[in-house]
């Protein structure tokens, strides 16, 4: 009888512990090792869980140089540039990142590591207070993050891993992936799930193999529709608002601005170079008056700031202005063999456009892309009201020369 309860009292345990010996060593959401030059393919679980990845990967390679922002920089601003000679850099952006997320982020890893460089993509969408937080938005939570008043020791985040039955689900994936990669390997970029690379980033040609399903204009139209249930008109509001009952966004950017004072870091600040599509689905969707707004409040903040600490102001580069770039044509819906020069569709850039971006933020020579156009101004105080204008202008030119275009985004938020 006295063995029987012993059995009965440690076979939970033993079960426990064969579970965490397994999930520890297949380590589906990889923040146990870290694999600076790896390519996370056979690890379909971990774009999902990329919040608890990144957050761990952060205390394991000790960047001193990082990339924020949302999922455009994720995809389009590459790791490898003479911008972060000589330093450890880590993509860690977030999809739909809000500022908050990203002034948390950025102290966490000064927490670890004092960060001597960032690189922030400054996206519209990461100040809507309202936008949905689930989907690709859910997983943000302040307590793993080191550095804020609701840091915590991240003991939840160490056991669900590894003795949780999601975890175990998570690493049987990786094993039967890895068992048909060996039975018959698969060239990169063809698996099912979203691969992130060691540094946090994605794979320029991993990320076209998913435009097989349309091509670049039917996925467009699929993420344009999204963006707007989710982040521009979101649901029950339908409305954007730089702040709500317990949040406000402009003033998590002064945040992030007063944190690079504090610490010394070395800034650089642009607007995203989104497709002037999603220019026109901001205006369609009645938001361009608080797009423009939202320009000059971070361009003040950014004066502001820098006034109180007696430094130069950051300075932010905007490459919203439609050019040659950002209104490159888009093919017919249903063409999965036209591959854009600049664009995944119209809000995320490729990384050919985010080496461009390095290049425009660090002076550099831009001869491996011989373009005979400007790509964005710098916002001051004495140019905001012309470049403003200027961005209007061009805008309407492309509404003018684009009517299939807008009939399309207006359909979209009509059905919202």
């Amino acid at each position: 009888m006295r063995r029987y309860v012993i059995v009965v009292l440690l076979a939970p345990l033993l079960c426990l512990a064969v579970l965490a010996i397994i999930n520890r060593l297949v380590d589906p959401y990889q923040i146990f090792s870290a694999e600076r030059n790896g390519i996370y393919d056979d690890k379909p679980a971990l774009h999902a869980n990329m919040r608890l990845h990144k957050a761990f990967q952060v205390r394991l390679q000790k960047p001193d140089a990082l990339i924020l922002g949302s999922s455009k920089a994720i995809q389009g601003i590459p790791t490898e540039h003479a911008l972060f000679e000589g330093q450890r850099v880590y993509n860690l952006a977030m999809p739909l990142a809000s500022m908050k997320e990203l002034t948390l982020l950025l102290r966490h890893a000064n927490a670890i590591t004092p960060v001597k460089r960032v690189v922030l993509g400054l996206d519209f969408l990461s100040f809507n207070a309202l936008a949905r937080t689930d989907g690709p938005a859910a997983g943000f939570r302040p307590e793993r993050l080191l550095g804020n008043e609701r840091s915590a020791p991240p003991i939840n985040d160490y056991l669900s891993p590894l003795i949780s039955l999601d975890a175990l689900r998570a690493s049987v994936e990786v094993l039967m992936m890895r068992y048909h990669h060996r039975a018959g390997p698969m060239g990169r970029g063809t698996s099912e799930h979203r691969t992130l690379t060691g540094r946090g980033g994605r794979e320029d040609t991993e990320i076209r193999s998913r435009l097989l399903d349309g091509g670049h204009r039917s996925n467009t139209l699929k993420i344009e529709e999204f963006f707007t249930s989710a982040v521009y008109l979101p649901s029950p509001h339908r409305q954007f608002s730089f702040q709500n009952h317990e949040e406000d966004s402009l003033y998590w950017f002064e945040e992030f601005l007063r944190t690079l004072h504090e610490n010394d870091i070395a800034a650089s600040l642009f607007i995203s170079p989104s497709h002037a599509r999603l220019n026109e689905l901001i205006h369609v969707a009645g938001l361009w008056n608080q797009f423009e707004q939202w320009k000059r409040q971070m361009l003040i903040l950014t004066l502001s700031v820098a006034r109180t600490y007696d430094e130069a102001p950051h300075e932010i580069l905007d490459l919203s202005l439609p050019g040659d770039i950002t209104t490159e044509p888009f093919p017919d819906a249903g063409d999965s063999d036209y591959q854009m020069r600049y664009y995944y569709e119209s809000i995320h850039f490729n990384q050919r456009t985010g080496t461009r971006v390095l290049d425009r933020l660090s002076s550099a020579s831009a001869d491996s892309m011989p373009l005979a156009t400007e790509f964005g101004r710098m916002m001051t105080e004495d140019t905001i009201d012309a470049l403003l204008r200027e961005i209007r202008e061009r805008q309407a030119r492309f509404r003018d020369e684009h009517p299939d275009y807008r009939q399309e985004l207006e359909n979209i938020v009509e059905s919202r």
